[in-house]
Order: structure tokens, then C-alpha cells, then sequence
């Protein structure tokens, strides 16, 4: 089944959310990153005011990538996530990115034309024997790019054995029709009693000017009820740059479920 989209109050929406979300704040005990220092702050831009790279074409209204479309055009698919496609769409100043269980794909945002298809598994270099869902993908318009987060499971997964969840991240190029850069790995850093495992779910992404924020709740590998919540908070432009270092980070864990 196609699924067409109204894209004008997407992208209001989607620069509604990098000018204005604030990151979600954990209100339990914190394990965390070393603070950033101070000399950290000449790679921030704190003082920048968010402005558009370029003026945005004009939107159009034009379908969206079917589920099996996009398995076909990416090679290869994710067979473990096709139903429901759970698709993500965010709106740059020329481009459409839209993200599903097994693809991104890439529109003209003027014409609804379609310039790139990415097999999302290999996007964010997938490791063999797991997969990927709930992909999430947001516009940065200072550093004019795309960022998406994806979890990653393991699929022989059963009850607390082979148990293995995180979720990933990457960033566009500038052009996001070309390669992607590296994926980086954000770690379930929750701890659970006993040999009980946390099991990520429910990712989503936000950003401001200066951070962006990845959310996930946790469930414990003993049932499926969401327990905790985790946050890392990450400097926007060493991220959209490729340059995260040890002060780049923060995450937060035993926040409350659902919060995102």
C-alpha cells in the first residue's frame, strides 16, 4: 500500500521541532559522560541562531515509498520488520528524506521526485544476524542535514537468551543522495538486577540550535513492560560535523517510561 503525504506541515512541524524541542530530562540517578569543560565550548554554537542553508523549494504533495517498493529498490530488505512499515519523514530545503523498517529514501522536495534509495540495514552497518526498526529521521537546518536513529536487535533474541539491543545513529551528507557517514553506536546503559537485561524500544529523536536528543525505553528481558528510560544528549554540531569526542555526550538512565 502507497502512502502519499501533505509535506508543507511536515516541514513546519519538522523545523517547529530543531528551533524550539527541549531535550527530555531524567529525573532518576544519572550515570553519565564526564561534563563538557569549558574549553569544549569553542566547538559548540551555543550563540548560533538557526537559520536554513539555503531557500527551501517550494513543497509538493506526492506519494511516499511502499513498504514493498523500497525492500525491492534496496536490494535487500529487513524481513523481520516489514509490517507496519513504522515510516519517518523529515523535510529539508531541497529534499525529502523518508525512513521505514528496511529502507531511506530520498525525494526531491519540489517535484516528488525519487533520487536515492539506501538499504537501511547497510546504512547503518547492521551486524549478520540482527535487524533493524523504528528508524526516526529529523532536519538539521544549520548544518543542512539529515539525522536518523534506528534500533537494532538481535533476532534469535528469545526471552533473556542471545539478548542484544542498541540503537544508531547517522548523520547525512550535505548532499544526502550520497554516502552517509559512519554510524555511531548509542549503548543501553541502564543496569538491571540480577541476570535481567534491558531490552530497548520506542526510539525517537529531537534537537535544538545546540543538542540533539535520543530517547528509548527500556523493557527487561523477563517481560515486555517498560520499566526505564534512557536519554543521550549529544552536541548538534560535532555530530552533524563527525567529530564526537569524550565531551560530546551525556546520557541519563532510570527515567521514567514513556516520557518520548
Amino acid at each position: 500500500m502507497r502512502r502519499s503525504f501533505i509535506l508543507a506541515s511536515v516541514f513546519v512541524a519538522a523545523l517547529t521541532a530543531a528551533w524550539s524541542a527541549s531535550p527530555v530530562s531524567a529525573v532518576a540517578a544519572t550515570r553519565a559522560l564526564p561534563a563538557v569543560s569549558p574549553s569544549h565550548s569553542a566547538h559548540t554554537d551555543a550563540a548560533k541562531t538557526p537559520a536554513i542553508a539555503s531557500t527551501p523549494l517550494q513543497l509538493q504533495a506526492f506519494p511516499g515509498e511502499s513498504e514493498t517498493a523500497s525492500i525491492t529498490a534496496a536490494g535487500s530488505g529487513n524481513p523481520n520488520e516489514t509490517t507496519p512499515a513504522d515510516p519517518s519523514i523529515a523535510a529539508g530545503a531541497s529534499d525529502v528524506v523518508e525512513a521505514v523498517n528496511d529502507a531511506v529514501v530520498v525525494f526531491n522536495r519540489g517535484t516528488g521526485a525519487k533520487l536515492a534509495t539506501f538499504n537501511l540495514n547497510l546504512l547503518v552497518k547492521t551486524s549478520a544476524g540482527w535487524a533493524v526498526k523504528y528508524p526516526h529521521v529529523i532536519y538539521d537546518p544549520i548544518s543542512a542535514r539529515f539525522i536518523l536513529a534506528v534500533l537494532q536487535y538481535n533476532v534469535s533474541r528469545s526471552g533473556c537468551s542471545n539478548d542484544g539491543t542498541q540503537v544508531e545513529v547517522v548523520v547525512s551528507n550535505a548532499d544526502p543522495t550520497l554516502a552517509w557517514q559512519t554510524p555511531r553506536t548509542l549503548n543501553n546503559e541502564a543496569l538491571f538486577a540480577g541476570s535481567d537485561q534491558p531490552v530497548a524500544t520506542d526510539v525517537s529523536i529531537g534537537m535544538t540550535s545546540t543538542v540533539v536528543d535520543v530517547s528509548w525505553d527500556y523493557t527487561d528481558c523477563l517481560n515486555t513492560v517498560a520499566t526505564q528510560t534512557q536519554t543521550d544528549i549529544i552536541q548538534r554540531a560535532d555530530l552533524a560535523a563527525g567529530t564526537l569526542g569524550v565531551n560530546s555526550a551525556r546520557f541519563f538512565t532510570g527515567g521514567p517510561a514513556g516520557v518520548q
